[in-house]
């Protein structure tokens, strides 16, 4: 995606100050986040998908491997999921893009700022957001990687595997009502948004 979207996209697919210019240059990394320990460009882009995972409006999941042969969930942009397509109708591609990737950046803020163990880990992350209206960002957020908490997984499960779900739902729910982000709500609560890492619910 990084390769051919970011550093080809066509100036004829966007609206663009520089007619002349027949691509859109990529952004920049910001420079608050250089020292950030889990800033790891080179390391995101270098991994190849083993697996698609699952596709929402506004981001696509793959799995990777890492080089230790540890296996993490990528998201990235989904450039034809519903966010991108519906904006697009009226606005350029770049700039749907953009907004698209801006809802990751805000998703990376949010997994830094909240600890917590029924939260899904954020492992690396790359942000390319600095440079203005007229570049397109890039986002990419790598974490730990869970099973799908499907409906024949939830009716496999015995009765003690069932009451540990059930205890770590309480407890995501009792931390989001005082965050060290204050008061937190998720309009879009449903079983796909969670998945299980050694039996333990996670809200991904």
């Amino acid at each position: 995606f990084w390769n051919t979207s970011v550093t080809r996209l066509p100036s004829s697919a966007v609206t663009y100050r520089n007619e002349q210019s027949s691509l859109v240059p990529a952004c920049n990394t910001s420079r608050d986040l250089l020292h950030d320990p889990l800033l790891d460009c080179p390391l995101l882009d270098r991994l190849s998908y083993e697996k698609f995972i699952a596709h929402g409006w506004t981001k696509i999941v793959h799995k990777a491997k890492l080089d230790d042969g540890t296996s993490i969930a990528i998201k990235t942009v989904n450039i034809n999921g519903k966010d991108v397509s519906d904006c697009s109708r009226t606005e350029s591609l770049l700039l749907c893009h953009n907004k698209a990737t801006e809802k990751l950046v805000r998703e990376i803020w949010l997994l830094k700022e909240l600890q917590h163990k029924n939260i899904i880990q954020l492992k690396y992350f790359c942000s390319k957001v600095d440079g203005g209206d007229w570049c397109m960002k890039y986002a990419v957020i790598g974490t730990e990687i869970g099973e799908t908490l499907s409906n024949l997984k939830l009716l496999q499960m015995t009765w003690r595997e069932r009451k540990i779900v059930i205890q770590d739902l309480v407890r995501l729910i009792h931390y989001s009502s005082s965050s060290p982000l204050g008061t937190l709500g998720l309009a879009d609560l449903r079983r796909p948004q969670f998945v299980l890492i050694k039996g333990h619910l996670k809200l991904a």
